[in-house]
């Protein structure tokens, strides 16, 4: 009987261990290379523009491994955020990332951010690439509105801008970003 018990005792302690332990330590399946590239690369298109590279806040606030660990948010709580936003501003991710994606993002979160690579000015140079040549750019207005009064929104995670004018509220299509910096830095 005292034999039978034990082991229930064991198989007891064994499982609320268990139990605490997956809810302690983040799931470690971002750390398969690929997954981790791909959740790297995630964060910084989609969320480095308001966390900041290292996590450590801008727009928004500090989302690194150790605030999270503070605030007892595990994979799960993460989810929600990523998935669904928060009140404060923060877009949910629902529909435009998957849901493997979201996980993978979630479990990133939890580790600690990998450092990143200095891009020196050169380095940058090299990946421009030039679209209208200076000698090509118009060197005054091609229109009759008060430019002085133009006004630029940057849609970073769609990769778009729109340049309004504040006198007649009408807007421009929106272009790439990518092609606006090329433009104005080519």
């Amino acid at each position: 009987m005292s034999m039978k018990r034990n082991k229930l005792i064991c198989l007891f302690i064994s499982t609320i261990i268990f139990i605490l332990l997956l809810n302690i330590i983040p799931a470690y399946a971002v750390h398969i290379p690929e997954e981790l590239a791909r959740a790297k690369q995630i964060y910084f298109d989609r969320c480095a523009g308001c966390h900041g590279t290292l996590r450590k806040g801008a727009t928004g606030p500090e989302i690194t491994h150790t605030r999270l660990k503070e605030k007892n948010y595990n994979t799960q709580i993460i989810k929600v955020f990523v998935s669904e936003g928060t009140g404060a501003g923060m877009p949910g991710w629902k529909g435009i990332l998957t849901d493997e994606e979201i996980d993978e993002v979630s479990e990133y979160l939890q580790i600690e951010p990998p450092i990143p690579p200095e891009l020196s000015l050169p380095d940058m140079e090299l990946s421009w690439k030039l679209i209208v040549p200076t000698a090509d750019r118009p060197m005054k207005p091609q229109h009759n509105r008060d430019w002085q009064n133009f006004f630029g929104v940057i849609l970073r995670d769609a990769g778009k801008v729109a340049i309004i004018d504040g006198e007649e509220d009408i807007s421009t299509p929106l272009e790439e970003t990518a092609e606006l910096r090329l433009l104005t830095c080519g």
